[in-house]
């Protein structure tokens, strides 16, 4: 996921990337102000979240859901929306999808599949191993 965050950030403009701008909206008040070490923040607070919604969904998966990757897909995509199109637009961390920077919601999208496609194949061969 945050390698094509990157490459998206490169190919489309010079855009800070969301997990920065929440750590810095959180912790200083507002996307424009520079933390010391936000960069380590924002990947602890980015692999803490990305980890804690990938734990949820492994308990979904117990539950009927199975981990498929069309599911991780849709699953991936629902993360996007409850972000970009709800808290994270609340906390104006950045804005909302329509009037955000061109290109960034694009990667966050693509980004987003990526992330559902391999929670839901590491997830089913995880499972398959503990089988056998």
């Amino acid at each position: 996921m945050s390698a094509v965050l990157e490459v998206g950030q490169r190919m489309t403009s010079s855009w800070r990337q969301p997990p920065t701008l929440i750590v810095r909206t959180a912790l200083a008040g507002g996307p424009a102000h520079k933390l010391a070490g936000e960069d380590v923040l924002a990947i602890m607070a980015h692999l803490g979240y990305g980890t804690s919604c990938g734990a949820l969904f492994a308990l979904l998966s117990r539950r009927g859901l199975r981990p498929s990757p069309a599911v991780g897909v849709g699953y991936g995509l629902l993360l996007w929306l409850i972000s970009y199109a709800a808290w994270v637009p609340a906390m104006r961390a950045i804005p909302l999808p329509q009037h955000d920077c061109p290109g960034r919601q694009s990667t966050l999208i693509g980004a987003h599949v990526v992330y559902g496609v391999v929670l839901a194949t590491t997830l089913r061969r995880l499972r398959r191993r503990s089988w056998t």
